[in-house]
């Protein structure tokens, strides 16, 4: 049996261990989700509100310049128009930033699901070279495993088919490692290594979906672009001469629309851009197509 762990260098505690570790971290994952609701998770509700909210701040900068008569002087009209640009820049570069760190987070989703259904199609072949019964039992667990995925991923926001899809994915891992702990004592070979080993990626990238979706921009990054966009639509109207109707709404649209991109980029559960289980939909017939039943 050694023989058969040594082949990928890992020795059984070892697997053991990154197994658990990785069922601690879901574990913990799920904890954290649970009961945390943020505005940035309603990517729509974000774009209404901020753009009331800036709006808002765009006609109180026009109230200020009206009563306040040294504003109306061409020096320190110049000089807010001058502040107003500069920290429109600014605001400008962080949205940028903000936009690329979301996008390249959201791709990194997607490619972690295009690697599980991967990783589960290889372990369904590998099955096929561990003994039997183990290898029929193992099939018909990952065809389940397959629906529990799908289930994960169309639970969007409700927790509770979030945490059932769960429950059941684990449920299965277990009994996976079992089939896989007897095919190595019954008959330690390679062939039995490697479906281990798959089985062992395959277990590893549920944490790592896991972990994937709960990476999200921190709340202090939404707090300086929430601050930088109410300074700049305060200037806005605090320069806004003569006054142009049209000119005080670009702005706070602008802005809650990047607001609103960004939102859904960085929210895995809602909004109107998701990830599509493309790769687990083909996955599922194609082990459908290869059961033993479907013949």
């Amino acid at each position: 049996m050694a023989y058969a762990w040594s082949i990928t260098g890992i020795t059984p505690r070892r697997r053991f261990a990154t197994r658990n570790a990785y069922s601690e971290l879901a574990d913990h994952i799920q904890k954290q989700d649970r009961g945390v609701m943020r505005l940035s998770d309603y990517p729509l509700v974000l774009m209404v509100s901020t753009f009331v909210g800036l709006l808002a701040c765009v006609a109180s900068g026009v109230m200020l310049e009206r009563r306040w008569a040294k504003l109306h002087q061409a020096d320190y009209q110049e000089q807010l128009a001058k502040s107003r640009n500069e920290i429109a820049v600014l605001l400008s570069l962080l949205l940028g930033f903000s936009l690329s760190l979301v996008l390249s987070r959201f791709n990194v989703r997607h490619e972690l699901l295009v690697e599980e259904a991967d990783a589960i199609r290889t372990t369904s072949l590998r099955a096929e070279l561990i003994p039997e019964p183990g290898a029929s039992r193992a099939r018909v667990l990952l065809r389940q495993y397959v629906d529990a995925r799908l289930d994960f991923s169309a639970a969007g926001q409700n927790e509770e088919a979030t945490r059932a899809a769960l429950e059941e994915s684990k449920k299965i891992q277990r009994e996976l490692w079992q089939i896989a702990k007897s095919a190595v004592e019954q008959r330690p070979t390679l062939f039995t290594s490697l479906f281990v080993q798959k089985l062992n990626e395959t277990i590893d990238l549920n944490a790592r979906r896991l972990a994937a979706q709960q990476n999200r921009l921190p709340r202090a990054i939404w707090f300086v672009l929430l601050s930088l966009s109410m300074l700049t639509c305060l200037l806005v109207g605090l320069t806004q001469r003569p006054l142009v109707i049209p000119a005080m709404l670009v702005m706070p649209l602008m802005i809650s629309i990047v607001f609103a991109v960004i939102a859904d980029l960085d929210t895995p559960k809602s909004g109107l851009i998701h990830i599509g289980s493309g790769s687990l939909e083909r996955l599922k017939t194609d082990l459908n197509q290869s059961s033993p039943s479907s013949h």
